[in-house]
């Protein structure tokens, strides 16, 4: 998915959360049958495991019996969907694609001629069009970059 290019749009009128579920097909109360072997991995050291008991405000030291239902009930939730906020992108030297570019309802889209200037051509990222990753983008600059180049 290409997440960056909406997150830029609205990361400043929203704070986004994406919800990772790591068992998301599960029901709660079913997931919380599986906290015991889940808290074996917390305490054998898996990160991940250590990582969810610590968003519950929990200590991956605390041992299992300590735990009360609110605690379960707690973890079985964040097992479900785990909160990561968004705090941002990694900037225009990390992307591996853009978005934007000219409006491609002004371009007949067999030729790519511009609707409007008559003899001008766009292609790839001159236009909006992105895709996901892939060799999605590149293809598309491939062989729209043949299209229009036909044409002259």
């Amino acid at each position: 998915m290409i997440f960056g290019k909406y997150i830029n749009r609205y990361y400043l009128k929203n704070a986004p959360v994406l919800l990772l579920g790591l068992l998301a097909l599960l029901m709660v109360d079913y997931i919380q049958l599986l906290i015991p072997q889940f808290y074996r991995l917390v305490i054998n050291g898996v990160n991940l495991g250590q990582v969810v008991v610590k968003a519950a405000g929990l200590s991956p030291a605390a041992a299992l019996r300590a735990l009360t239902e609110q605690d379960l009930t707690l973890l079985a939730g964040l097992c479900k969907d785990f909160p990561l906020p968004v705090t941002g992108t990694c900037g225009f030297d990390q992307a591996q694609v853009t978005a934007g570019g000219l409006d491609t309802s002004e371009f007949d889209p067999h030729t790519l001629q511009s609707r409007l200037i008559p003899g001008l051509y766009a292609c790839g990222e001159l236009l909006d069009v992105d895709g996901d990753c892939g060799g999605y983008n590149l293809q598309w600059a491939w062989s729209s970059a043949r299209l229009a180049g036909k044409l002259l």
